[in-house]
């Protein structure tokens, strides 16, 4: 009895220091990803979140959702009704606004980036605990930290885009998904798959895995289920959509070309795709045949494009090697295809561990990133399919140490030396190579990267704050739009590249420059608005000022008279001679 009693005594101590061994290395594990991620963002948690482009739109429709006006774009004469981006992020918005009791967005902004500070931090553990799904610690913490040390993961985080809350809500969703057979865990799977579909309407993706998944494993009353949770959110939004698209203020629009198949903002995807180049309109539109083609181009580009996100963008890659080598005394400039050769590599290193995340039937991950590339590649902005594909980097980082872990097992099973050597050594090198160029471009993130933006407040008073890699040429637009809201008239009208900036910097309704390559026809919709003032900037991409808006404004100088001009040339004003616009008005 006492030996038994002792043996028990043994027994217990043992699972109690080897619970308390590994409650330790997760401790440690823990406090690594923190001191990471407070070493990534904390140097710049302070100001608005970055509004620019698409940010603009969602606060805009926050603003809206916030004062009781519906779904609308209240830049947009007639306060339209929004129909291309789902309404969560807004509703995310509207709810700091209403908390804070004002839509000033330098009192809203830096709330809001303290918000996706903290939706940074649940993401990186929460790819923590995915990962342990799958790894051991050691592996698991190093899919956390190739997802914390990626470019466009701290980058996004700084701007009200989609890009970190979709991406939480579907790492969070797998975990849940896991343990679908547990009642709390699928009503959350069912919560969170709507949710990542009401952030981004890519998030379909997410859903046709989720049904797949079951129809391969032949639970069909369990797909049954999960079709039903999957149309809500579709349902609903689409229903939304047609609803406003069967409405007489979208079928007679308050000015001539407010719902053109290039207002990005105002149209669906499907219309907005539909353009061969959605910014070069006068090319037409797509056929099925270009369609394919731009699939396959972007099917091509693809072991590159998801190279990148468990490393570094192809550009980052490039100016990394360019500065080594100028330690050696060299000025070479280094050819794109020279780094796309590794990123190339470990995008099939990455497809490699898909493929064996698949033949082990762990079906779900492999699902949702063929799906999620095959939405990608309809895209007509190939520049932008590193954007599109930041989300799926927790699963990419999984699928890579999946594959790495995989071949550290077959290395320790075999007998000869020299393949234990060689296994590991490429091993490392490969790890020292992704998180090396990751840390340059963190290093190369705050040296180069971190520029100050210029904010006005009510009284006219610059309030500046850091951005990375916001594009300087926007300053001496943000400095015309000050001087603009200072001296218009009220009421009046702006036409910009970004009128959602435009709206929010100056209280001014503002709607898109005419994407018009006929400057007759152009000056015509300019009129049909009627457009008071038309700013015109430098920013080169995606080029409308240069492109469209400036010839239009110099073929007509009887019509236009420059009222403003940035020191460096970055922006102009122009004013529409007020009788001509009248006449204009009654012809």
């Amino acid at each position: 009895m006492v030996a038994l009693t002792t043996r028990t005594q043994y027994i217990m101590a043992r699972v109690k220091n080897s619970w308390m061994a590994r409650f330790k290395k997760e401790a440690v594990i823990l406090l690594i990803i923190l001191g990471t991620i407070m070493v990534t963002r904390l140097p710049r948690l302070y100001g608005p979140i970055d509004i620019t482009w698409d940010g603009g739109v969602y606060y805009i429709l926050g603003t809206s959702l916030a004062e009781g006006k519906g779904y609308r774009l209240l830049n947009e004469p007639g306060e339209i009704e929004a129909i291309q981006y789902p309404p969560l992020l807004p509703l995310i918005v509207a709810a700091h606004q209403c908390l804070l009791g004002t839509n000033n967005l330098l009192v809203v902004g830096p709330w809001l980036r303290i918000f996706y500070f903290f939706l940074s931090i649940c993401l990186i553990i929460a790819v923590y605990l995915l990962a342990r799904l799958y790894l051991q610690p050691e592996f698991a913490l190093l899919a956390a930290l190739m997802c914390a040390l990626y470019f466009y993961i701290y980058y996004w985080a700084d701007t009200l885009y989609t890009e970190i809350p979709f991406c939480l809500t579907t790492v969070l969703f797998v975990l849940c998904n896991r343990r679908w057979d547990r009642t709390p865990y699928g009503i959350a799977a069912c919560v969170l798959a709507m949710a990542s579909y009401l952030l981004r309407t890519s998030g379909i993706a997410l859903l046709i895995a989720w049904v797949a998944e079951s129809l391969l494993r032949g639970r069909y009353r369990q797909a049954l289920i999960r079709t039903g949770a999957a149309l809500v959110p579709v349902i609903l939004w689409q229903g939304h959509i047609a609803q406003v698209q069967n409405s007489q203020q979208y079928k007679h629009p308050a000015y001539a070309y407010q719902r053109a198949p290039y207002q990005y903002t105002n149209v669906t995807y499907p219309e907005n795709m539909s353009l061969i180049d959605p910014f070069k309109p006068e090319l037409g539109h797509a056929d099925k045949i270009r369609m394919l083609q731009r699939v396959a181009r972007n099917l091509m580009a693809m072991p590159q494009t998801l190279g990148e996100p468990v490393s570094a963008p192809t550009n980052f890659w490039q100016a990394q090697l360019e500065a080594v080598l100028s330690l050696f005394g060299s000025k070479w400039e280094v050819p794109q295809w020279l780094v796309t050769i590794p990123i190339t590599l470990i995008g099939c290193l990455v497809i490699g561990g898909i493929v064996l995340l698949w033949v082990r039937h762990e079906w779900f991950i492999p699902l949702y990133v063929i799906s999620s590339v095959l939405v990608t590649c309809m895209s007509p902005w190939p520049e932008q399919l590193s954007r599109y594909i930041t989300p799926l980097n927790p699963f990419l980082s999984l699928s890579l140490l999946y594959l790495l872990a995989k071949i550290s097992e077959w290395r320790i099973r075999q007998v000869l030396g020299r393949y234990r050597k060689v296994s590991l050594t490429l091993t490392v090198m490969l790890l020292a190579i992704i998180f090396l160029s990751q840390g340059l471009t963190l290093t190369q993130s705050y040296i180069r990267g971190n520029r100050q933006v210029t904010y006005y407040d009510m009284n006219g008073n610059e309030v500046k704050s850091p951005l990375l890699f916001f594009d300087y040429r926007w300053e001496p637009v943000n400095t015309a739009l000050e001087w603009l809201r200072r001296h218009c008239e009220p009421g009046q009208v702006i036409a910009a590249t970004n009128p959602h900036v435009a709206y929010l910097r100056t209280g001014l309704k503002a709607v898109l420059l005419p994407l018009e390559a006929d400057n007759e026809r152009a000056q015509q919709l300019l009129d049909s608005v009627p457009v008071r003032y038309v700013v015109l900037d430098t920013l080169e991409k995606p080029g409308i000022s240069e492109r469209y808006a400036a010839p239009t404004i110099e073929k007509h100088p009887q019509l236009w008279k420059l009222i403003y001009l940035a020191p460096n040339g970055g922006a102009r004003i122009y004013e529409r001679v007020h009788q001509r616009l009248e006449q204009g008005r009654h012809d």
